[in-house]
């Protein structure tokens, strides 16, 4: 579908029901010779459970033998207080940010091949072009580490980029919930549960 709006609430009316209501991802605008991509963009709060060794692919992140932390591991926490992996997320190229992050070792309380866990309490305020469907690892925070309790559909975050980290939230169920993603993107699967796995 298209349309040729002669006043901005004609393409905002557009927007809510081709975008809001039906789901397109986004709009097309052209203009003379220039076209434009126009997406939604959502916004979440969530704790960071891990700091990433590797990236998504299974490469190793160099920058991290040098001091310097560019990419967190994410999660939300559901209401019975176990944390829902969410996705991952850049340190953006701030160099100073990147070093400081790097203090987050201080607060290691396990490390596999591919992550280096921390105690949950930093709260990272992150943008996102839209939710994909995923499965998601649901874990148990226990003084051990962390647990891995279970398997549920849930979604990851699509381009995430970190804004801020929030001094003024905690790691709870009320300010890093699982209700901040979209009743309508929820996947309502089978929850798959599993033995209790050691501690990470």
């Amino acid at each position: 579908p298209y349309i040729q709006p002669k006043h901005y609430v004609e393409l905002e009316t557009f927007w809510k029901i081709y975008v809001e209501k039906v789901g397109y991802e986004g709009l097309v605008i052209r203009q003379n010779s220039q076209i434009y991509k126009l997406k939604p963009k959502g916004e979440l709060d969530a704790v960071v459970i891990a700091i990433n060794k590797k990236t998504s692919y299974g490469k190793p992140l160099k920058l991290l033998e040098q001091g310097y932390v560019t990419s967190l591991h994410l999660a939300l926490i559901n209401e019975n207080g176990e944390y829902v992996e969410i996705g991952d997320v850049a340190s953006g190229i701030d160099l100073q940010l990147r070093k400081a992050l790097y203090q987050l070792l201080d607060f290691k309380i396990a490390e596999d091949e591919n992550k280096i866990w921390i105690k949950p309490f930093l709260i990272a305020n992150v943008e996102y072009t839209e939710l994909f469907p995923s499965e998601n690892k649901v874990y148990a925070y226990t003084p051990q580490g962390y647990m891995m309790k279970a398997k549920t559909n849930l979604a990851r975050l699509r381009h995430p980029r970190l804004l801020r980290f929030r001094k003024d939230k905690q790691p709870t169920p009320q300010d890093v919930g699982l209700n901040q993603i979209p009743e309508n993107t929820l996947l309502r699967g089978k929850n798959y549960e599993n033995q209790n796995i050691s501690p990470i």
